[in-house]
């Protein structure tokens, strides 16, 4: 595994292919050197449904996703920057 190294002016070039995508620093991800922080993707994982869903079923889900957050909130080095600044 190798890191790619990224810095902040390359995240106008990344949203232009990957418009969910953007920058942030992080530690203890894979392939890290040292202890030190990295900038790296970041990304989400968006809820889509069809617009015939049921507007109950659709609502619970999301809400269990974020009431069960403290379960996975450490399964990635980056899982708590995202929540952080989405709520």
């Amino acid at each position: 595994m190798r890191w790619v190294e990224l810095d902040e002016k390359d995240e106008a070039t990344i949203r232009e292919t990957s418009p969910s995508v953007r920058l942030g620093s992080f530690t203890g991800a894979p392939g890290q050197k040292g202890s030190g922080s990295d900038i790296g993707m970041i990304y989400s994982v968006p809820l889509i449904t069809y617009a015939e869903s049921d507007d109950d079923l659709v609502y619970a889900f999301a809400r269990d996703i974020a009431d069960t957050y403290p379960a996975y909130e450490k399964a990635t080095a980056t899982t708590p920057t995202g929540a952080s600044t989405r709520r």
